[in-house]
């Protein structure tokens, strides 16, 4: 639950942000262990770069937070098809910080379920836990 409310607040943090164009240079697909949990995760990788007040930058950066739906590798694919190398692309980007920058704005779905499921554990939990004594 403390995750997702992390998450949460970096992700809607960008509401805000401005807007640039940028151009994908190159995706690559990374594969790796879960930390301090069973499993595996495949994940896109976008590289892209994008100008702000004449200065180039360059990022990976899709958006805020681990998206749970990772560990089906068609969810992470269809980043590829989404933003195709030499695609042009929509950036958002931190005013006060240029290089802090996303594709993917606002509030996620699985940030959103990261959340819900943290709350009901976390209700379960104190429930169990208050029977028991």
């Amino acid at each position: 639950m403390i995750g997702g409310g992390y998450h949460a607040v970096k992700q809607i943090s960008t509401y805000g942000w401005e807007t640039t164009s940028g151009t994908v240079l190159s995706h690559r697909w990374e594969s790796g262990r879960l930390p301090s949990q069973p499993g595996y995760f495949d994940k896109a990788i976008v590289l892209y770069t994008y100008s702000v007040s004449g200065k180039s930058y360059t990022n990976n950066k899709i958006g805020y937070g681990f998206n749970f739906l990772s560990i089906f590798k068609f969810v992470e694919k269809r980043k590829f098809l989404k933003y195709p190398v030499g695609g042009a692309v929509k950036v958002y980007f931190n005013e006060r910080d240029p290089k802090q920058s996303v594709l993917e704005k606002g509030l996620s779905f699985s940030v959103i379920i990261e959340i819900i499921l943290g709350a009901v554990l976390f209700y379960l939990g104190k429930t169990i836990g208050r029977n028991k004594t």
